[in-house]
């Protein structure tokens, strides 16, 4: 049959089939730090598909530990589907993590909001919230030493009025602190 087809006919052949190959049906490697969605026509995915794949992405990233480039595809997952809770309550994994309680408890929230079913991110806003506490704790006692430092300096100044008014709201704080 190839004898009968003229030869320009497979010249346009051949190079359609390179052209093809080369300017995209190959497989590329995709960048570690940006997901590229495919370009429309053909294999077109759907928003639910661009959110599981960005997911998937953190989730990688999130096994890593990984935090900043977990968050950042995770933010993308949510771009793509604005109800992917599952997204969420990683994000805000990530965040407490990382550190960042007050937006790890936003993230935990959104979830909840999206699906009240999703117990772990029930108990990890729990965590959040202890982590917070902890560190409302620690900023406490760093403050309540530096008003000590201060009433000290007052009462070795012989400013005695001044070092009772400061040693009475220490006593209220620490009391309020204890309860």
């Amino acid at each position: 049959m190839l004898q009968r087809l003229p030869l320009f006919l497979i010249a346009i052949l051949l190079a359609f089939c390179f052209t093809a190959y080369f300017t995209g049906a190959a497989p590329s490697k995709e960048s570690e730090s940006e997901y590229r969605a495919p370009k429309s026509g053909g294999g077109a995915k759907t928003p639910d598909e661009l959110a599981d794949a960005a997911y998937n992405k953190g989730a990688g990233f999130q096994k890593k530990k990984k935090w900043e480039k977990a968050i950042r595809w995770y933010e993308k997952a949510v771009k793509y589907n604005s109800k992917f809770a599952r997204a969420y309550n990683n994000m805000a994994y990530c965040h407490r993590q990382g550190g960042e309680y007050e937006t790890a408890i936003k993230y935990y929230k959104r979830a909840l909001h999206i699906d009240p079913k999703l117990m772990e991110a029930r108990e990890y806003l729990g965590q959040a919230y202890i982590r917070l506490a902890v560190a409302s704790m620690k900023q406490t006692e760093k403050y309540m030493k530096l008003a000590s430092k201060e009433w000290r300096q007052l009462r070795e100044g012989k400013a005695a009025a001044q070092a009772s008014k400061l040693e009475a709201s220490i006593r209220k704080a620490d009391d309020l602190r204890r309860r």
